[in-house]
């Protein structure tokens, strides 16, 4: 998955961390196409739990410092939709600290709609998961219209790095 001088290169298929252990995760390399560095990596997290629908998200991802204000968080996510729709995910959570303005700007510009603020209490079963200062967020609904494989996704399952870790 390729746009410009940024490729998402797939570099594991497994399963969620705790507390969504049954949730399979697809992880993916941001590499720069010109210099073939890396840039970054975002995770996507294939299922639902209460945790992932309210305080996790179904899509992680860290930019490197030397490569921020670029839009490479916001494009790497769009570079994810024909992936998205081969999953049949029609509809993806994305979640962001409050005081993340960088995360909200990139959730707003790939089309995301905020449907509001979280909090995880001390009672909820999640709360040891998530430090004191990443305990409330403010959560995004990201609507996706079709479903289903296309060429493009069938072509790069059969040809990721995470099944050939010499490529």
């Amino acid at each position: 998955m390729t746009d410009d001088d940024l490729q998402l290169t797939l570099i594991e298929k497994g399963m969620t961390s705790t507390p969504d252990s049954e949730v399979p995760v697809y992880k993916f390399r941001m590499i720069n196409t010109d210099s073939g560095k890396e840039m970054g990596g975002i995770n996507l997290r294939a299922g639902f739990t209460e945790n992932i629908q309210q305080y996790r998200g179904n899509i992680g991802f860290t930019v490197y410092e030397l490569y921020r204000g670029h839009h490479f968080a916001g494009r790497s996510c769009l570079l994810l939709r024909p992936f998205l729709n081969f999953l049949c995910l029609k509809i993806v959570w994305l979640t962001g600290n409050t005081g993340n303005i960088a995360s909200k700007k990139t959730l707003e510009q790939i089309g995301s709609t905020c449907v509001g603020t979280t909090e995880i209490g001390e009672h909820s079963p999640y709360v040891e998961f998530y430090p004191p200062k990443a305990r409330i967020k403010l959560r995004y609904r990201w609507v996706l219209n079709s479903c289903g494989p296309t060429k493009e996704t069938a072509n790069h399952a059969m040809h990721s790095d995470a099944d050939n870790p010499r490529r």
